[in-house]
């Protein structure tokens, strides 16, 4: 049983550690000494897809990492070696020569003062259960080294690079015994903070529930926001498998789910509730402030001001909503449970409305070039698609095939 565990952990982790190690690789090869990301651009990471306005990084299917020009749509395998067969991972081969091929992908890659980043645990430290580590390398990938350990700190959820810090967002399952994982269950989840100056870890609050999680992750001005949801005291196993097995989820979720933003203060290392919420048809998290539905309408909660206002978004029946906050902007999509693939898009600043367009996709990631939407094609595959900034907020939509997920 301990040795299946075991190897579902590593399964697992083999979804998110070295994919990024030598994501930003391709942008150095011409010249170290000039990369091509801007000072001030952030990725956006969502599962294997890294994002930036200029390029995506993802996995396919043989484990090998491939990188798509956002400008021009090229595909290609993240190898420069010549005449390589690019062979991927194989037990008997399992850390091939190949530098597209991977082992165990990772999460969060940055470049930092010209050192690259990244999160996870190398086929070197594999055997290492229940801990993760931030690696330091040189700007091509090379002298890759640890410089702060993850202590405790099983599967992450989440990771920011803001400031001078790597953030981030953990859940544990099973207890660790003299590293070596058990079959206890101890359901904890927190937040992590590693100062890449000082290669300092800080760890704030561990929440401990049976079923609690943090669901997103917001950093300002030395300030983590971020919200866990849990179910109420005295909510059994038994009492949520009824409700997920019955026809009443819904109901039960809006009765007894709670969700608790929460404040830590880096520098004082003091973490504090700000708002607890309940009996919500809808919630959201985005940059810190809260995007409600509830039975008199819709409110966005600001944690900065700890004042809940209410949006001039009329509640229809059978109609669901998206949020999507991009500095002093609201952007919403409307659509119909009967009709999911047709959204309708709108802008809301300083109180006013204005419907941009009417399309059938959804947006993944917002930048200065472009905005990233997933979208279904003609023959109903799942697409990534691209559209200019520019265009969508003039409501011209044209949207430019990046690649099939299936593929």
């Amino acid at each position: 049983m301990k040795k299946n565990r075991k190897r579902k952990m590593l399964l697992f982790l083999a979804l998110f550690v070295l994919v990024s190690i030598f994501c930003i690789r391709f942008l150095l090869k011409k010249n170290v000494n000039e990369p091509t990301i801007t000072k001030g651009e952030f990725p956006i990471w969502s599962m294997l897809h890294t994002y930036l306005d200029h390029m995506v990084l993802y996995p396919d299917n043989d484990g090998l990492l491939h990188m798509v020009d956002t400008a021009t749509g090229k595909n290609i395998v993240y190898c420069d070696k010549p005449n390589c067969p690019h062979q991927r991972a194989t037990v008997k081969d399992p850390i091939p020569t190949c530098p597209a091929a991977f082992v165990y992908p990772g999460l969060g890659t940055a470049l930092y003062q010209q050192k690259l980043y990244c999160m996870g645990i190398l086929p070197s430290d594999s055997n290492i259960y229940g801990s993760q580590f931030l690696y330091q390398m040189d700007p091509n990938g090379e002298n890759c080294k640890k410089v702060a350990p993850l202590e405790g700190v099983q599967s992450i959820s989440h990771i920011l690079y803001r400031d001078h810090y790597v953030l981030g967002a953990y859940r544990n399952n099973y207890a660790v015994v003299n590293g070596k994982l058990t079959n206890q269950e101890i359901n904890e989840a927190g937040i992590f903070v590693i100062d890449l100056q000082k290669h300092q870890v800080d760890l704030g609050v561990i929440l401990k529930n049976r079923n609690v999680s943090i669901n997103e992750i917001h950093y300002e001005e030395g300030k983590v926001y971020y919200v866990a949801s849990q179910f109420e005291e005295g909510i059994t196993d038994l009492m949520i498998q009824q409700a997920w097995l019955g026809d009443h989820t819904n109901e039960f979720l809006r009765e007894h789910l709670v969700y608790t933003i929460y404040e830590y203060d880096i520098q004082s290392k003091d973490t504090k509730i700000l708002q607890s919420f309940q009996y919500m048809e809808e919630f959201q998290f985005m940059q810190g402030n809260v995007y409600i539905k509830t039975k008199d309408g819709y409110f966005e909660w600001d944690h900065v001001t700890k004042e809940q206002i209410k949006l001039p978004i009329a509640i229809k029946d059978q109609t669901f909503i998206n949020f999507y906050k991009e500095k002093d902007v609201l952007y919403y999509s409307v659509y119909d449970a009967s009709d999911q693939k047709k959204h309708a898009f709108f802008r809301l600043k300083d109180g006013n409305i204005q419907k941009i367009f009417q399309g059938h996709f959804s947006i993944v990631a917002f930048f200065d070039l472009y905005i990233y939407v997933d979208y279904q094609n003609e023959s109903g595959d799942l697409c990534l698609g691209v559209i200019k900034r520019n265009d969508f907020e003039k409501g011209k939509i044209k949207i430019r095939k990046v690649m099939e997920y299936n593929n």
